[in-house]
This record gives C-alpha cells, structure tokens and sequence, in this order.
C-alpha cells in the first residue's frame, strides 16, 4: 500500500520524544491511545460504510456526495492541515472518483471543500482559508488511481 520511495514525515521531536526515549508509563499511555484511536477508526470505518450502502442501496449514490474527514490534523496545535477527507459519489456524475489526492503540505483544508463546492457547481470564489480549488477530477503525479 505504501510506496517503496515513500518519504516519512520527520518526526516532530520538538512535541513527541522517540519512542526508545519513553519510561514505561508513557509508553503504556501512547499504546492506549492507539488502541482508543484504532477503535475510533474502525468504528468509523463502518459507520461511513453503512451511510455509503444505504445510498448505493437506494439507487442514489451517482447523484449524491458525501463528505467525511476531520477538522484538525495536529490537535497540539490546532491544526486543520492535512486532515483526511474522503469524498463518495459522483454528484450526478460531475466527481470521477477513483482517486487517491495527496496534497502538498500546508494546504488549507479548505481547498478540497472549495473544489467540491465548485463541482456541485456553487460559483464561490474562496471559502475559508482556501488557497484556491482543489481539481477533485485531477489526479496529480504524487498521487494514484483506483
């Protein structure tokens, strides 16, 4: 699933000390923390699974979009930068999907959203924080295809 040439973020040391420098205490609490985001995530998973088949199950999901992500990327520090966002449908055929976008860092989550407003064809010229659209329909090179 992970690229061979694939370049880790580095590690944010001036937040999170490596792992071999953890006590015992600590490391029990981040494998916790992990077990309770796991959770969070597989929960997750189905849920937005059970919202996707009720619409394919409808005959609806062609003309529908439905967006899930996350407002904040580093709770640390408040950051809505690179947030997940998962987008399903094809908005009465305007979104392709089928694709995998990564950004480069430090764009505004808003970006996307202002593309998926645009493919939902609202006219508006920014929202939020955004930068500019994002092309939901463009596959740049650092990303793949489904």
């Amino acid at each position: 699933v992970v690229p061979q040439d694939a370049k880790l973020t580095p590690w944010p040391s001036q937040m999170l000390k490596p792992w071999e420098q953890l006590s015992a205490d600590e490391k029990k609490l981040f494998i916790r923390q992990v077990e309770v985001f796991a959770a969070y995530a597989a929960y997750s998973d189905y849920e937005i699974g059970r919202v996707v088949q009720h619409f394919q199950d409808l005959g609806k999901l062609d003309n529908t979009l439905i967006i899930y992500g996350s407002p904040m990327g580093n709770s640390n520090v408040h950051n809505h930068k690179r947030c997940p966002l998962f987008f399903a449908g094809h908005a009465g055929g305007a979104l392709k999907g089928g694709l995998h976008i990564k950004t480069a860092d430090g764009t505004p989550m808003a970006n996307p959203l202002l593309g998926a407003m645009h493919v939902l064809g609202l006219d508006a010229p920014t929202f939020g924080d955004s930068t500019g659209a994002l092309d939901l329909n463009a596959a740049p090179e650092a990303t793949a295809a489904f």
